[in-house]
């Protein structure tokens, strides 16, 4: 797998519904797939926000980190540390 330009982070809890919403907005940008990936952060979530990541998988470049709630920045470090690219943006689950 080649190394991507921009590593896109996002961080959630608890917000399944509005995920899927956001996720929908990046398979419409018009960025080539090949030059990004998506880091989603799980941060404790109860609700089905797993499920919505695994409807997705086949559909976006990502890739999904759990970790128990401690917080959105130990979500966003968690997402640096599992980046790639030599760009970090960081986005909002909303």
């Amino acid at each position: 797998m080649n190394t991507p330009s921009l590593s896109a982070i996002l961080c959630t809890f608890n917000r399944a519904e509005l995920l899927s919403q956001t996720l929908e907005s990046i398979i419409a940008q018009s960025l080539e797939q090949s030059s990004f990936e998506l880091i989603i952060i799980d941060d404790g979530s109860t609700d089905h926000t797993r499920q919505v990541v695994e409807a997705f998988e086949r559909r976006l470049p990502l890739r999904y980190a759990y970790q128990t709630n401690a917080g959105l920045a130990s979500a966003k470090n968690h997402g640096i540390y599992c980046s790639r690219a030599p760009l970090l943006l960081f986005l909002d689950d909303d």
